[in-house]
């Protein structure tokens, strides 16, 4: 058995998405498949992580066990500094609407352009829960402040 090690700094996760395989629960499967979520704020500890993936994948290599590693999506990582000037204008929009601003770190569209250098931040419109679950939802009614600040913000990007 190989442990996959990941590092806690930078943030760095691994999810097993899905599992399928077989026709029946008595049967061995001629086919089976697995999409494994890799993710990093650093793109060099995610290549480690790829390795590491690449290397169990290629230990199951057999005559009788044939393996394909295939990606299915890129999620770069970047980031951009707290007191970059779109990141302050971004806190100033949500005070103005009475919400403390909270920054945090996460995979969203940002990472492409992040990962070329170019500013960019994701903001949030309201609050919820249960992120990536079948329990997720959203609350409705911080809606509005929440676009308001939106609006607020691409305005004030655009006069800058």
């Amino acid at each position: 058995m190989k442990t996959i090690n990941l590092p806690t700094q930078p943030r760095t996760t691994l999810n097993v998405g899905v599992i399928s395989g077989g026709t029946s629960v008595n049967t061995i499967a001629a086919e089976a498949s697995i999409e494994l979520d890799l993710r990093s704020k650093n793109s060099r500890a995610l290549e480690s992580l790829v390795a590491q993936v690449k290397t169990i994948a290629s230990n199951l290599q057999s005559d009788k066990v044939e393996v394909y590693m295939e990606p299915i999506g890129s999620r770069p990582g970047g980031n951009i500094p707290a007191n970059h000037s779109l990141v302050l204008l971004a806190k100033q929009c949500l005070l103005e609407q009475g919400v403390r601003p909270v920054l945090t770190v996460g995979s969203t569209d940002a990472n492409i352009p992040l990962s070329k250098g170019l500013p960019a931040i994701c903001v949030g419109l309201t609050t919820g829960s249960g992120s990536h679950t079948t329990n997720e939802y959203i609350n409705i009614s911080p809606l509005e402040l929440g676009m308001k600040q939106l609006v607020n913000l691409v305005r004030g990007a655009y006069l800058c």
